[in-house]
C-alpha cells in the first residue's frame, strides 16, 4: 500500500500555453477562513490542542474545519477559454469540480468541507462553478521508527531542518483517505491509495501524485 501528496496538475495548460497567468480574487478573501470554536492567543495566533499538537489561527490547511463563509464566490481565471481539470490551485488553495466533489464524498461522506464559487473568464463569462476543499482529517501519520528527519516531542513537530525522509504509517492512517498530517507545519494534502484508485476509476482530471514510502 502507498501513500501520495496530490498536487494540482498544470501540464494540459502548459501544453496549451495556458500556464502562469493570474487568477484574481473578485471577492471575498481567506481571511477568517481559520479553524472554528478555537480560542486563539492574541499575540501568538496559536492554540495547543488536546494532543499536544499546535494551530495556527491561518487559512492554511491544518485537518480541521474552518470558517468559509468568508471565501470568495467570484475568481477570474486566467489564460483562454478551455476545459478545466478537476483539481485546480488558486491562492495556494484547493479548487474541486462538482465531478471530484462527488468522488470524495463516495469515499468519505460528511467529513470533508466545500465552499462553491464562480470561475469567471477574461471576457466576464462564466467558465464553470468549483467548490473551495478544506480537509477535515488531521492525522499525526508519519513513523517515529522508519522516518529519519528528527522529532521535537516539546513541540511535536518535525524538524524540517534536518535531513531525512518520511514514512507514513498505514496503522495510524486507517480509516483516512484524505488527511493534513498534525505534526508537519507544511499544509500537504495527504491521501490513500485508495483515493488515488478510487479517482483513476471516476476519470478524474488535474491531480498529480508524489508517492512515499509506508509501513
Amino acid at each position: 500500500m502507498a501513500a501520495y501528496v496530490i498536487y494540482a496538475d498544470r501540464t494540459e495548460d502548459e501544453a496549451s500555453g495556458n500556464y502562469g497567468f493570474a487568477n484574481d480574487i473578485l471577492d471575498g478573501d481567506f481571511k477568517s477562513a481559520f479553524p472554528v470554536g478555537i480560542e486563539f492567543h492574541p499575540k501568538t495566533r496559536g492554540a495547543r490542542l488536546e494532543d499536544g499538537t499546535r494551530i495556527r489561527e491561518s487559512a492554511q490547511y491544518q485537518g480541521l474545519p474552518v470558517d468559509m463563509s468568508g471565501l470568495p464566490k467570484r475568481v477570474r481565471w486566467g489564460g483562454g477559454k478551455r476545459p478545466l481539470v478537476d483539481l485546480l490551485i488558486t491562492q495556494n488553495h484547493f479548487l474541486v469540480s462538482e465531478k471530484l466533489q462527488d468522488a470524495i464524498e463516495a469515499l468519505e461522506s460528511g467529513v470533508h468541507q466545500f465552499q462553491s464559487t464562480k470561475l469567471i473568464w477574461q471576457d466576464d463569462s462564466l467558465a464553470a462553478t468549483y467548490f473551495w476543499l478544506n480537509v477535515c482529517n488531521r492525522r499525526d501519520a508519519m513513523d517515529r521508527e522508519y522516518t529519519t528527519y528528527s522529532f521535537d516531542e516539546r513541540t511535536r513537530r518535525w524538524n524540517l531542518a534536518s535531513k531525512g525522509k518520511f514514512v507514513v504509517s498505514l496503522s495510524q492512517t486507517a480509516g483516512a483517505h484524505i488527511w493534513v498530517d498534525s505534526c508537519l507545519t507544511t499544509g500537504t494534502i495527504f491521501v490513500s491509495e485508495g483515493f488515488k484508485i478510487a479517482m483513476t476509476a471516476a476519470g478524474i482530471t488535474g491531480i498529480g501524485y508524489s508517492d512515499y514510502e509506508t509501513v
